[in-house]
């Protein structure tokens, strides 16, 4: 979004609002540092205010009816959640703008809504795929269960990169997968040693255990 909103306006400052969940739940506190990270590869965007929306669509859109008149040159919102997203929407339209387009926005967790959403080109980036957390436990689970116990010993945090940016181009067929319970998924093919040809091994040891 900040290098789209860069090509629109070159030269000019990019202002950006954040809506973030809480202050203390851990998949809040990860998204907002990767937030951070991100906003430090561009030393020409101005963070405005980051608030906690509280996942919530109707605190998001209270709270955004606020912040846009606060700073009207807002270019770029970033939401930690679908839900705050609509609610950002719907201040948005409220301004006379158009989400999407006079305004950038993005979110993540890639709902059928908020891939919808994308595909009228209302959001602008969709983030998803912790959804599929559940059977990538159950692929580790079944691959410390096969080990060796001297390997299970040696076993430490184990990372899946599960997060995915969706390209608008494919929000149709991750609409389709929400619609199974599989998500559309073979996870026995992921399981180590026997995975077909072209198909990696998807956890990467990160270190020893706390």
């Amino acid at each position: 979004m900040i290098e789209a909103q860069s090509r629109a306006a070159p030269g000019k400052p990019v202002e950006i609002l954040a809506f973030s969940g809480t202050n203390s739940t851990p998949v809040s506190l990860q998204r907002e540092r990767g937030l951070y990270r991100a906003l430090a590869e561009y030393p020409h965007v101005r963070l405005r205010q980051i608030v906690l929306g509280g996942w919530r669509r109707d605190r998001a859109h209270e709270q955004a009816q606020v912040l846009l008149k606060r700073y009207p040159d807002i270019s770029v919102i970033w939401t930690a959640s679908d839900q705050m997203a609509f609610g950002v929407m719907d201040a948005i339209r409220e301004t006379g703008q158009q989400p999407g387009k006079d305004v950038l926005l993005g979110t993540i967790n890639d709902s059928t809504a908020a891939l919808q959403a994308q595909r009228d080109g209302l959001l602008n980036v969709v983030v998803g795929g912790h959804f599929t957390l559940g059977g990538w436990a159950l692929v580790l689970l079944h691959d410390y269960d096969e080990a060796e116990p001297s390997v299970r010993q040696r076993i430490g945090n184990w990372r899946v990169r599960a997060m995915r940016i969706r390209e608008r181009k494919d929000a149709a067929f991750y609409i389709q997968a929400n619609q199974r319970d599989d998500y559309d998924i073979d996870v026995r093919q992921f399981i180590e040693g026997r995975s077909p040809a072209g198909v990696g091994y998807p956890f990467v040891n990160v270190g020893p255990r706390d």
